[in-house]
């Protein structure tokens, strides 16, 4: 039988407001192919879902999100609402992504066991944070882990219940719950008072502790990056970290990692080069423009009004001292041209139009520009017929974003990019 909370307690239970804030922060759409490449504090600032790239369906899910933790709701009608928009953009059912590691096609799956674990963590995570920061607000000096205490709690997290310590502790850099998938866990806030009535009610099996158990660290391969990373025996990996207290500065410095990143491929008896990884991540956003979704989001650019940019990927760039490697239109600036006639033609309204970007960087040259911006750019023809094709980029956190492709004469080049007059 599960053992009573401390009056006036309840699992899971914060104010909506301090969720929200939290839920609200993670605004950045971060499109990725395994969980493991989104790592622990990096979802505190971004919003991601294994196996999905298309940045419409990250808004669609995160919209869905959002809407239950700010006018609360159910699974069921988070479901129900959220299953219909992706049934209708073809994105329900066995779907096939392509894997940026190798190349190859793999097989990702949304169904209603899906939507389930996607309500779960989210809320586990956006409750927990708002938790930490309601904790840290307020004046209580210890937190107190607490498990179900029922039949269904792990093994390795039933030592942690009734561990009180003080809430600037280091332990719970690694041990705020949830601690792992579907873990049910939670923690509150208590003070001296409240520390003497756990002492005496504490059940035989479960002392009060106000030292921290000893951390066995484990190994764990993260696939996404190559690399052995660490976590605390009994947490699950991508769960070592505290959903509300790491935001800055390593949630900044983990954002900062380019969105395709990718080990160059390997073949045996092949050395690899520079140029493998580029190869993959440009038939990766080939596919995407060759699906009907990049045509109907072309045609009706989705609208946001949470703050957040939303486009779609369009050509992909070779790596350069860590810049993004994805150029990406913005559903805004596809709205802003289509809502009024004299606002300038600057950017292609059609799949194939969008062709012509990821030719301008793979045949052209690059060009920086004043103000951190970027242009590629290929010269065509001869005489009076020679033409200069121009995609000209601003950096976003994690892509460049198209300011404009168009064609233009060599006068007209030179004209909007002086620089171009030494080479043109």
């Amino acid at each position: 039988m599960p053992v009573a909370a401390p009056a006036g307690f309840a699992l899971g239970a914060i104010k909506p407001e301090d969720a929200i804030a939290v839920f609200q922060q993670r605004k950045l759409l971060r499109p990725s192919f395994r969980w493991q490449e989104v790592w622990h504090e990096e979802h505190t600032r971004s919003f991601a879902v294994a196996g999905v790239m298309r940045l419409d369906i990250l808004a669609d899910i995160r919209a869905a999100v959002e809407k239950v933790v700010e006018e609360g709701g159910d699974l069921a009608a988070f479901s129900r609402e959220l299953k219909g928009t992706l049934i209708r953009k073809g994105w329900w059912g066995n779907l096939e992504i392509t894997d940026p590691n190798t190349g190859e096609l793999r097989k990702t799956r949304f169904n209603d066991a899906r939507l389930r674990l996607i309500f779960d963590v989210n809320m586990r995570q956006s409750h927990a944070a708002g938790r930490w920061q309601r904790i840290q607000r307020g004046r209580m000096p210890y937190i107190v882990y607490r498990t179900m205490r029922d039949e269904r709690v792990r093994a390795s997290h039933k030592p942690w219940d009734n561990v009180v310590l003080p809430k600037d502790h280091p332990w719970w850099d690694t041990h705020f719950p949830p601690c792992g998938w579907r873990c049910r866990c939670t923690a509150f806030a208590t003070d001296e008072r409240g520390l003497a009535s756990l002492r005496r009610t504490a059940p035989a099996d479960s002392p009060v502790k106000t030292e921290p158990p000893a951390t066995t660290w484990v190994e764990f391969f993260n696939k996404s990056t190559g690399k052995v990373e660490r976590v605390p025996r009994g947490i699950d990996p991508g769960f070592a970290y505290n959903p509300g207290k790491a935001h800055l500065p390593r949630g900044i410095e983990l954002l900062e990692r380019t969105l395709s990143s990718v080990r160059p491929i390997t073949v045996p008896g092949m050395t690899p080069d520079a140029g493998s990884a580029l190869r993959v991540v440009r038939a990766t956003v080939a596919r995407t423009r060759s699906e009907k979704t990049f045509k109907d989001f072309l045609a009706t650019p989705p609208i946001t009004t949470k703050g957040y940019p939303l486009g779609m990927p369009v050509a992909a760039l070779p790596s350069m001292g860590g810049e993004p490697v994805i150029a990406s239109v913005a559903a805004a600036d596809l709205r802003a041209q289509a809502g009024a006639a004299d606002y300038p033609r600057l950017l292609p309204t059609t799949s194939s139009g969008w062709a012509m970007a990821q030719a301008v960087v793979d045949q052209g040259q690059r060009l920086a520009l004043p103000g951190g911006g970027l242009l590629w750019w290929w010269a065509r023809g001869s005489g009076a017929q020679r033409r200069v094709h121009t995609l000209e980029l601003q950096r976003g956190e994690l892509v460049w974003w198209v300011q404009r492709l168009v064609t233009l004469s060599v006068d007209e080049a030179v004209q909007r990019y002086p620089a171009l007059g030494a080479v043109l």
